[in-house]
């Protein structure tokens, strides 16, 4: 995909768009691993605190 820009106009697209999509995975990442984190410690604060 990278060799086929034959542009600078269409390779700084081509990176915007791989950027807009690794953005997009790396928070979608982050997001479920800060979740899974808060579930951890609130199973971990029931079962000591009742």
């Amino acid at each position: 995909m990278l060799a086929e820009q034959k542009t600078l106009a269409s390779l700084k697209s081509f990176v915007q768009e791989a950027a807009g999509r690794m953005t997009a995975i790396y928070y979608k990442s982050n997001v479920s691993r800060q979740s899974s984190t808060v579930d951890k410690m609130i199973t971990i604060i029931e079962q000591n605190y009742q």
